[in-house]
Parts: C-alpha cells; sequence; structure tokens
C-alpha cells in the first residue's frame, strides 16, 4: 500500500514538473524531494535536456531557506508550490508562492519575467 501512495505521489510531482519545462528553451533547475535517479530517468524520457534536476532528498536546507518548506500538518516534510525566477546576476526577477498547494503558480509570468 505505501509503494502504491508513493507511486501515485511521483506521478503527480511528475506531471506538474512535465507542465512547467516542456514550454522551455532555456536551462532550468528544477527542485524536487524526488530520488535523483527517478528525476534523471524523467528528464531523459521526455527529453528534457535543459533541466538540470536537483534533488533535496537528503537536506530539506534548500526548502527552509527559500521559505516553502512544510513544517506541520499530514504533508509535514514536503515543499508548497513555488516558483522562482533568478537571473545570471542572482537577482530574483519573479516569485510566487501559490495559497493552495493544489494550484499551480502563473508559469507564463514566471516566463514572462525573463524578457524584462
Amino acid at each position: 500500500m505505501e509503494e502504491e501512495q508513493e507511486d501515485g505521489e511521483d506521478e503527480v510531482k511528475i506531471s506538474i514538473q512535465y507542465s512547467f519545462t516542456e514550454e522551455m528553451n532555456k536551462s532550468w533547475q528544477i527542485v524536487s524531494s524526488d530520488l535523483p535517479f527517478a528525476m534523471k530517468r524523467f528528464c531523459t524520457s521526455e527529453s528534457l535536456d535543459n533541466v538540470i534536476p536537483v534533488s533535496m532528498m537528503r537536506s530539506r536546507n534548500f526548502a527552509k531557506d527559500y521559505g516553502v518548506l512544510l513544517i506541520d500538518g499530514p504533508l509535514s516534510g514536503i515543499t508548497s508550490r513555488a516558483v522562482v525566477t533568478i537571473s545570471p546576476e542572482n537577482k530574483i526577477l519573479h516569485s510566487e508562492l501559490v495559497s493552495e498547494i493544489a494550484n499551480e503558480p502563473d508559469y507564463q509570468a514566471a516566463l514572462d519575467s525573463l524578457d524584462q
């Protein structure tokens, strides 16, 4: 039963990642708590050569530092949904933290921020 739940959760994470990355032609880092080999397998199977998967499987510091770690409730330990666009000069161009985990960020706004 636990394996089925994990597989179902992975499918949701993957579909969310794919909806964001399928439109892009730049280099992107996708941060997830998925296992590194699962993230790499997904990117390879979807021909997402411009995506650099970053796993926070061993440490939640990234999520803590960016303020997206859920710390209580049934989803404790995972991240809320957010998108942050950072320039090569480390300037934050766009950030959005959704109010409900079932909602997706405005990916188009993130993409548009690159044209600034």
